[in-house]
């Protein structure tokens, strides 16, 4: 790999990068299996989304467990949620595959340019979603190490 230096619309100096063929056997690749990835996790939320539908038919029908728990209506809400947030992530994932195969077919720089884009969307989605993930387990730790000491006195 060379590294250039063109200038850019406002005319400033800006570092370039041309990708050897070694590059693009990997890029091609990484889609590949990225397209995978989506096609697995469209699939996975398409069994998420039929679970959701049927608990709601079900707590329709049947109703509720006997007992305390928790109601069916509520569970399949909690499904339908992480539905929607799993949407995010396999859609990226799905963008960037396509599009880094037109990048990679067409050698266009702008269709490269969008494939990261959809690459770095997915990342940071799942980048945040691990920091909400990580302070959710922390709040229940410390809520549980509070209960257990309250539960001591």
């Amino acid at each position: 790999m060379s590294n250039e230096i063109l200038k850019d619309v406002a005319g400033e100096d800006q570092e370039f990068m041309k990708l050897s063929p070694i590059s693009m056997k990997y890029l091609d690749t990484t889609r590949k299996w990225a397209l995978f990835l989506a096609i697995i996790g469209f699939i996975g939320l398409g069994v998420l989304i039929l679970i959701t539908i049927f608990m709601m038919v079900f707590s329709a029908t049947i109703g509720n467990f006997p007992g305390p728990g928790i109601p069916f209506v509520f569970l399949s809400f909690i499904y339908l949620f992480f539905a929607v947030v799993y949407f995010f992530p396999v859609y990226y994932l799905l963008k960037f595959a396509t599009n880094m195969k037109n990048a990679v077919l067409q050698k266009n720089e702008i269709t490269l340019d969008e494939a990261f884009r959809f690459l770095k969307n997915h990342y940071l989605f799942i980048g945040i979603l691990m920091i909400i993930i990580i302070a959710l387990y922390a709040l229940i730790f410390i809520g549980m190490m509070v209960a257990g000491i309250a539960a001591g006195l």
